[in-house]
């Protein structure tokens, strides 16, 4: 009946492109709208002459023929002909808020809000039987399953949803615990998506002390409240995973720290145990070693020196180089003891080199007489073997004469 109609098979139809699609074929599919209704419409890939490019919100004047599509049992608009008739009323409204916003700062970087790390509460505003809302909390379950939920349910279309998308942000905020939220709705048309586009969810999300995520539509649908939030995610599922870490990923991180620890303490209880049997095997170390033998040489000392600092320095050197008396047990007797009970305080260099001991020196001390020199020792002089001569202790001038007189 429609075909019949003369009138109908010659048509033009001003509105503006919404729900614009293209398929794979070529064919192009889209809406023509104005304030009062909406028409679907079609156009055939080679159907008429030139077609300006074709976008949602732009405002058209086409051409066609009315007719039914059986298969879903409507009628549609058969489009051979598209002239560009300017900017449309929805498009035009998005523009000039979106510049408005802008000039006050609302959509500046530096508002942005760095979102919580790992949010133990994630609020979410969206309609409490949409599809969105099921692959928000099953996203949330996978990744973080420890995560709170708090819904605070709207309308998302339709009239009225703008003012409840605001009220929901409010009460979130008075609620408090939230500590990021999720504004989210499934894809749409630019009329569905509106209320996202009014200025009263902008201000709503612009004045929320909490970090609000958009995911609002998919990923070529923009928004007025995605340039406010402080994250735009491109679809709602996107959003949930934006808001929480991967619990996997923490897993997965633990695990290989948790390798990493008992590798590097299995490598220090092997280094460890290894230094253990070293100083098992040989009690006293290298170093120690050749610190004994030092001071045991120091100890020795010059075999001719009789000076009393000399024989200071070498008791204190010996001392230093053996442990006390009484933590040897093996030098107890023998000719140590002997030598201690006898009242010869000699190291055992000296007791080498004088071997008669004490006896032996009190008897040298007494043949000293006035020609050995001992009379010279008691007035402070001394006696000094040399190749040839002996030296006592004269004046500086019988010490010249005695050289020859020079």
């Amino acid at each position: 009946m429609l075909e019949e109609d003369y009138y109908l098979q010659d048509v033009w139809v001003r509105g503006e492109v919404t729900n614009y699609t293209q398929a794979p074929s070529g064919h192009r599919y889209f809406s023509l709208k104005d304030e009062r209704a909406t028409l679907g419409c079609v156009l055939f890939r080679g159907s008429g002459g030139y077609v300006p490019p074709l976008r949602n919100g732009m405002a058209i004047v086409a051409h066609g023929r009315f007719s039914v599509f059986e298969q879903r049992g409507a009628y549609q608009f058969y489009v051979d002909a598209v002239e560009a008739a300017g900017i449309g009323e929805l498009h035009l409204r998005f523009e000039e808020l979106k510049a408005r916003l802008e000039a006050e700062g609302l959509f500046a970087a530096e508002r942005k809000r760095v979102l919580p790390p790992c949010p133990a509460v994630v609020g979410v505003v969206t309609s409490a039987s949409a599809a969105a809302l099921r692959d928000i909390l099953r996203t949330l379950r996978l990744r973080c399953p420890l995560t709170r939920v708090v819904v605070a349910p709207t309308l998302v279309q339709g009239e009225g949803a703008a003012e409840q998308v605001a009220a929901a942000l409010d009460a979130l905020n008075a609620h408090g615990q939230a500590d990021v939220v999720i504004v989210a709705r499934g894809g749409g048309s630019l009329e569905e998506l509106w209320a996202f586009n009014e200025e009263v969810v902008a201000r709503a999300i612009a004045r929320s002390a909490i970090p609000v995520v958009t995911g609002v539509g998919h990923e070529t649908d923009f928004t007025i409240a995605d340039f406010v939030a402080d994250y735009r995610a491109s679809t709602p599922t996107a959003a949930a995973s934006a808001v929480v870490p991967d619990a996997s990923a923490w897993r997965e991180a633990l695990a290989e720290t948790h390798e990493r620890l008992t590798f590097l303490v299995a490598q220090r209880l092997q280094g460890e145990g290894e230094r253990l049997r070293v100083r098992a095997a040989h009690p006293i170390g290298a170093a120690a070693r050749r610190r004994r033998a030092a001071l045991a040489r120091a100890a020795a000392g010059p075999r001719i020196g009789t000076t009393p600092g000399a024989s200071a320095w070498r008791r204190a050197a010996a001392a230093r180089a053996q442990p006390p008396a009484d933590a040897r047990p093996w030098v107890r007797g023998g000719a140590a003891a002997a030598r201690r009970r006898a009242g010869d305080e000699r190291p055992p260099g000296l007791a080498r080199r004088w071997p008669h001991g004490p006896r032996r020196g009190r008897q040298l001390r007494g043949d000293c007489g006035p020609a050995s020199g001992a009379s010279d020792c008691r007035r402070g002089g001394s006696v000094t073997s040399g190749r040839s001569q002996t030296w006592r202790g004269e004046q500086p001038e019988q010490r010249r004469q005695a050289r020859g007189g020079s």
